[in-house]
């Protein structure tokens, strides 16, 4: 049996890094020619290019002008990220490590869905040695909405292995649930980022945890009772 778990990253496997929201910043000023960042709208579970949008409409700039400028856009987010990761520390969240390994030896294969661009997402994973587990993924540099990453991943899975018999989806915010519910698979959410567990039992997910720091129970739920 072909067991696919799928991780989002900000907020799931790391804590949200300081080099990411400021490189947004950079961008905004360089392309845009405005002063905007991140915190002006809720953008928990938003893809890089969805975040840049949102942003952007708040302030008044017009849809035309957002389009034809977020390829160079991503470009300078991109590059002042890798200039910023260098001095800006990566945390990995309690008990990452060393779930990400049992699965590996467990035979679980695993991938990434995650809003960030892709050159940023293992831009961040590598600085800790975390982007050796993750073959595949969909990215923020693939498609705008979580769900369509969703697909992506599962489709390159399939591709790779030929079948694949269940998919986990892991995040930490309500968008994460609902990309898993709209795309059909088995989701766990953890309370690591910015939301309560009253508020992701809202959203219903298969499976909520505090954090990932319990590798027994995590795997109990991915492998069932051994």
């Amino acid at each position: 049996m072909v067991i696919l778990a799928l991780f989002d990253i900000d907020g799931t496997l790391l804590r949200n890094n300081k080099a990411h929201v400021d490189a947004f910043e950079v961008a905004f000023k360089e392309v845009y020619g405005v002063d905007a960042n991140v915190f002006m709208i809720e953008c928990s579970g938003m893809t890089d290019q969805l975040i840049i949008a949102e942003v952007l409409k708040k302030i008044g700039v017009s849809e035309e002008v957002i389009k034809a400028k977020m390829p160079t856009c991503l470009e300078v987010l991109a590059e002042t990220f890798a200039r910023l990761i260098k001095v800006h520390h990566v945390t990995v969240l309690g008990g990452v490590p060393e779930l990400l390994s049992t699965l590996k030896s467990s035979g679980v294969k695993m991938g990434l869905v995650t809003g960030n661009l892709e050159v940023i997402a293992f831009g961040k994973l590598s600085t800790v040695g975390l982007d050796k587990y993750f073959e595949l993924g969909g990215f923020g540099s693939d498609a705008v909405q979580r769900v369509e990453m969703l697909r992506i991943a599962i489709a390159m899975a399939k591709k790779k292995y030929g079948t694949v018999d269940k998919v986990f989806l892991v995040g930490d915010t309500p968008r994460d649930i609902a990309a898993g519910k709209d795309g059909g698979v088995i989701t766990v959410a953890v309370c690591t980022g910015r939301f309560s567990e009253e508020m992701l039992k809202l959203n219903t997910p298969d499976f909520l945890f505090p954090n990932l720091a319990d590798t027994k129970a995590v795997m109990k739920v991915l492998l069932g009772p051994q």
